[in-house]
């Protein structure tokens, strides 16, 4: 089945389809970019958060060390309670780690575990040692010693990678969502151009099988109506609208042709009939001449034979009527 055959209904509703497939599949591609730059953004504000919480717990864990060398210079104890406090804001962040992603929390545990040790097995001794102004040299040596600092070191590392890992996913997100945001802006730019063709492409078409076609049978029936019966019906043995109104103008046209038949029939009928009564009266007047001879001569002859001439005769020949 071709084009041309469908309905005019089918060729609107086939042109509508491909609109709204057009439609369809730009929504579905914009709507799955969207979902993907939607998706990048939760994923990046979750890094975020935990890179953030990272920061703050390596900020306490310098801010602990911070307050134990400032103890140790003035042996004011509002620098053991600051440690104090550190450290429970460090539990705090680390129980917040631990909501935001639970399957990691082995590894929250691990630093917590690290910080709890170093706390044990130096920062109290140390204090506790520059309490007394005998024990202060001592504090200050075990301070600066690279046990001290083995002590923390594995925390810090531990925090320092998490937040270089976080950071570095938060990095990615944001390049996902850069990625998804210019899919869907292409994504939009290409239906919006395909829809373009398609609405340029159906109108060319839909004038190529409706506009065209109504435009030719209009300027068939014109000439037909001027009485011009050569002119050829277009689109005659189409199966849609169009077709079925050119079958109906060539019925008009063969109708037509039938009608001037019948009258040029008619007038040659009356053309015959009109010849053969002039036939018939040239006759009848040839007739009443004849007649007319006749009687002459019969006249003739009376009048000879009153006068006493018996020798007359009629000679002239005599129509046998």
């Amino acid at each position: 089945m071709t084009l041309s055959s469908l309905k005019i209904s089918s060729k609107l509703a086939a042109v509508f389809a491909v609109m709204v497939v057009i439609v369809v599949g730009m929504g579905m591609v914009v709507h799955s970019r969207l979902s993907a730059i939607e998706a990048a953004n939760n994923e990046m504000q979750h890094h975020s958060q935990i890179r953030d919480v990272s920061r703050d717990i390596r900020m306490a864990v310098s801010r602990m060390e911070a307050a134990m060398r400032a103890f140790m210079l003035t042996r004011n104890e509002r620098y053991t309670k600051a440690i104090d406090a550190r450290q429970t804001s460090i539990g705090e962040s680390l129980g917040n780690l631990r909501k935001l992603a639970p399957a990691r929390s082995a590894e929250f545990d691990a630093i917590e575990t690290s910080i709890a040790s170093w706390r044990k097995a130096v920062v109290d001794p140390i204090v506790a040692a520059a309490r007394s102004p005998y024990g202060l040299s001592g504090a200050l040596t075990r301070f600066q010693s690279e046990d001290a600092d083995k002590a923390i070191e594995a925390a810090e590392n531990a925090i320092d990678a998490l937040t270089n890992a976080e950071t570095a996913s938060v990095a990615a997100g944001s390049n996902d969502q850069l990625s998804a945001g210019s899919s869907a802006q292409l994504a939009l730019i290409g239906g919006i151009a395909a829809l373009v063709l398609a609405t340029t492409f159906s109108g060319w078409l839909l004038a190529r099988l409706i506009a065209t076609p109504i435009r030719s049978m209009t300027q068939t029936m014109r000439r037909l109506a001027s009485g011009d019966k050569s002119v050829e019906v277009p689109a005659v043995g189409r199966k849609d609208e169009i077709g079925q109104m050119a079958g109906a103008v060539q019925v008009f046209k063969e109708q037509a042709i039938e009608r001037d038949r019948l009258e040029t029939d008619a007038e040659t009928a009356r053309v015959s009939e009109a010849e053969a009564k002039q036939r018939q009266a040239d006759l009848e007047h040839a007739k009443a001449e004849d007649l007319r001879a006749f009687m002459g001569v019969v006249d003739a002859s009376f009048d000879r034979l009153s006068s006493g001439d018996l020798t007359v005769r009629m000679a002239g020949k005599v129509a046998p009527e």
